[in-house]
């Protein structure tokens, strides 16, 4: 496909990482929480684990350019798939 198509999704992303403390996330709430990050990250995320100073799992992921801050460790709180401090 040329560069110039006017065929495909035009939508333009920017890049968002986002780290959890490996101690908020429960084993068997990882699935879960795979299963809902491309909601929040709808042109593409990917979850791995650091060691960088302390454990944590670090999320990048594509959102939408232009939009809103959103806290995903407070929504995944909400939906009880993150322990609260």
């Amino acid at each position: 496909m040329s560069g110039d198509s006017n065929i495909g999704d035009k939508t333009e992303y920017s890049a968002r990482t986002i780290y959890i403390p490996y101690r908020l996330v429960r084993e068997e709430n990882l699935e879960a929480i795979d299963k809902k990050l491309p909601d929040s990250f709808p042109g593409g995320v990917c979850m791995t684990t650091t060691t960088e100073a302390m454990v944590h799992y670090k999320v990048e992921g594509l959102v939408v350019k232009g939009s809103g801050d959103f806290n995903l460790l407070q929504e995944l709180q909400e939906l009880e798939l993150v322990m609260k401090d």
